[in-house]
């Protein structure tokens, strides 16, 4: 149980840190490094010192397992795969598995005392990368979309991660016990909104809102009609007196993604391959040669792991999300179905690979996911 946790091991707050520094080192490797050589082996240390304590028997996490398995078995069958790929991904598969057990006992078995202030770091880092962001790289002041700092510097990737902050931030704004941060979540949601705004990314930005109305609509159903009515205000105000906003939003509206042809032109290649897929090292470019990736985390599944690959994450996506809606506790329910919101629907759009070394995509994808799983689990074993 939480309560005989050794005080004195150190995996939660080093787990708290990693994921709070994440928004400001830079680059990748620095904090990269942060996880191999601090949250590894105090995570592994833990287990030692408390084996028998925690149970892995969860069927969510043997569908991960799964999943990774599978991932991995397709570098050995893929075409097009460079050597230094294949060590990459065989790398990361490891990796991203003792992040999902590292993550699990977190979420599931850590004190009070370390939960509030994971949420509370990562709405502080939050802020922080967004002013880093907007000073160092503030082209979006002049109509260029904004480049963000540390894991957000991908403009698409980086709103992804701030749409997942901006469901912790907000989650803080109401529930938060401390009247301060309370006050902190707001300004830290309304920073997230910014960033998101900013990198002119449509598909986080749509990712953002439906987590927003999916959050709002259980615990504040009335701040819907208020939130749609401010937006109506806002953007009428913007017609007239900010016409530089106005033509930011309709270059973005504007502009071709490429998505329908990138996808054509993946369907066209899986149904080549349609069991086994290309492999997850697999090299190819889609439509231009600066896209690399399908696009679409179900797109990108199906092309890299076949449909075993694209009905894996798609079983682990809607196993989480019934577990997130499971939950009694109404406030907790709202957090962690908006959390699985965010990548349900931005993966629509983006997203590549699961089974990546530290990288933005555990922000994404990882994070939502090993929130619900744990949190849920420890629902049930205290049984609210």
């Amino acid at each position: 149980m939480a309560g005989r946790l050794d005080p004195q091991v150190a995996f939660f707050p080093v787990f708290v840190a990693f994921f709070g520094l994440g928004f400001i080192l830079r680059p990748t490797p620095v904090w990269a490094l942060v996880y191999y050589v601090a949250v590894m082996p105090t995570f592994f240390m833990l287990l030692w010192s408390r084996r028998g304590e925690f149970s892995f028997r969860d069927p969510a996490l043997g569908l991960i397992l799964a999943l990774m398995v599978w991932f991995g078995l397709t570098l050995s069958w893929g075409l097009d795969q460079t050597p230094k790929r294949v060590l990459k991904y065989m790398f990361s598969i490891p990796v991203n598995a003792s992040l999902v057990a590292a993550a699990y006992i977190f979420f599931a078995h850590a004190e009070e005392r370390f939960l509030t202030p994971l949420f509370r770091a990562i709405s502080v880092a939050a802020v922080i990368t967004t002013l880093i962001s907007i000073i160092l790289m503030g082209d979006s002041l002049g109509g260029e979309r904004l480049t963000g700092w540390a894991e957000t510097r991908h403009p698409i990737l980086g709103a992804d991660v701030m749409s997942v902050a901006f469901v912790v931030c907000l989650h803080r704004a109401f529930e938060d016990a401390n009247t301060i941060w309370r006050r902190w979540g707001a300004v830290a949601a309304v920073f997230c909104v910014v960033f998101v705004l900013l990198t002119g990314s449509r598909g986080p930005l749509l990712a953002l809102f439906a987590a927003m109305v999916c959050f709002l609509v259980q615990v504040r159903p009335r701040a819907v009609l208020i939130l749609g009515g401010g937006i109506a205000v806002l953007a009428a105000l913007a017609v007239p007196f900010f016409p530089g906003v106005v033509n930011f939003a309709q270059e973005n509206l504007m502009r071709n993604s490429y998505r329908l042809e990138i996808w054509e032109e993946t369907l066209e290649l899986v149904s080549q391959r349609p069991l086994l897929g290309y492999g997850a090292a697999n090299v190819h470019t889609f439509v231009d040669p600066s896209i690399t990736f399908p696009h679409s985390i179900y797109m990108s599944s199906l092309y890299y792991a076949g449909v075993a690959g694209l009905l894996a994450v798609l079983s682990l996506f809607g196993v989480t999300f019934w577990r997130a809606w499971s939950i009694e506790n109404r406030s907790t329910r709202a957090f962690v179905t908006a959390m699985m919101v965010v990548p349900m629907v931005a993966g629509l759009t983006d997203i590549g690979q699961f089974i990546k070394s530290p990288s933005e995509v555990w922000y994404i994808l990882w994070l939502p996911i090993l929130t619900v799983l744990g949190v849920s689990r420890r629902a049930a074993r205290l049984g609210s």
